[in-house]
């Protein structure tokens, strides 16, 4: 099963809340992707989480540095791949945050997922719920609707 990962998972994790899905999720054998903007959010919580502070104050302190010193947030993705941007996932980032009111990164998460014929999408941002709806798309925001789910199978006769 493929399944795209939003930050909020990621940042749940860093925070040692809802430690459970996300280990949950890394520990099967599902295909897990990211795009930048996950990337984004991520390193941004994790400048913060480390460096006790928030993320602005740690930049004008001049310290990111250190936040990165013992710890490198790319080892918390174990497996993960990474989804490349393309024009196409820009323009249709734009359509979906017209269409749904979306703020841009979530459009953005949305759109990867449309590009990249991603069926699952692993979150707790109720910001999805009636886009993936209308998409078709599955959301997952803990392991045991992970665990209960078993994808439609298709008889072609």
């Amino acid at each position: 099963m493929k399944i795209f990962v939003d930050s909020g998972i990621f940042v749940e994790y860093l925070k040692g809340r809802k430690v459970e899905f996300f280990e949950y999720l890394i520990q099967q054998d599902y295909q897990l992707f990211i795009n930048q903007v996950v990337l984004s959010e991520v390193l941004f919580h994790f400048i913060g989480t480390i460096g006790n502070k928030s993320p602005l104050a740690i930049k004008e302190s001049g310290k990111i540095a250190e936040c990165f010193k013992d710890h490198n947030p790319i080892d918390m993705l174990p497996g993960i791949q990474f989804l490349d941007h393309t024009a196409e996932i820009s323009q249709l980032t734009i359509d979906f945050s017209k269409q749904f009111n979306l703020l841009p990164n979530d459009a953005l998460i949305l759109a990867s997922c449309k590009i990249y014929d991603l069926k699952y999408l692993a979150s707790f941002d109720s910001d999805f719920d009636e886009p993936c709806d209308v998409l078709g798309i599955r959301i997952f925001n803990d392991e045991t609707d992970l665990k209960d789910y078993t994808p439609r199978v298709r008889l072609n006769f």
